[in-house]
């Protein structure tokens, strides 16, 4: 975890630039999806939230009770330079460790809970566990991501699972 918040604190202003394409097209997927489930005053949670990607979109959509976490302090600073971002809260912490307060509507993540870089599959039980007991009942936990797929879906009740390609 060290070496990757000292890595994400050095890429974070260049961040957007380079991934942002990629995170965008995401974002949008993920934001169209969750416009449908929950009202626009439901209360999110976004894990390794970065540089606001997807919070933007979310805020596009008329969401507006959204908290930002991530563990590198660099990236949240980015997110926070973000005007449309103004509304959000913002939490520099690794989800594994922080004790949050409250329950949430929905938790949602990009690119982070699920990737093997942030969340080793030896913690994903506990992780989920946590997810569980932080959403509030008949709250929805959406993940964008590419590795253990299978752990997610074995403890959710599946809404929806899609896959797309980005190019």
């Amino acid at each position: 975890p060290k070496t990757m918040e000292k890595f994400y604190n050095k890429f974070a202003k260049s961040y957007d630039s380079g991934f942002a394409k990629t995170n965008i097209h995401a974002a949008k997927f993920i934001a169209g999806k969750i416009l449908k489930l929950i009202p626009k005053d439901a209360k999110i949670l976004d894990i390794g939230a970065g540089t606001g990607i997807l919070a933007d979109e979310l805020v596009k959509k008329g969401f507006v009770n959204i908290t930002l976490t991530d563990f590198s302090k660099e990236m949240l600073a980015e997110a926070k330079k973000k005007k449309i971002l103004k509304n959000c809260k913002f939490i520099n912490a690794d989800f594994k460790k922080r004790k949050f307060k409250g329950r949430y509507d929905l938790i949602i993540s990009v690119f982070s809970f699920s990737c093997a870089p942030y969340f080793l599959e030896e913690e994903m039980s506990q992780l989920i566990k946590k997810v569980k007991l932080l959403l509030k009942p008949k709250g929805y936990f959406a993940v964008f991501g590419y590795d253990y797929e299978y752990l997610i879906q074995n403890s959710f009740k599946k809404v929806s699972a899609k896959t797309k390609t980005l190019l």
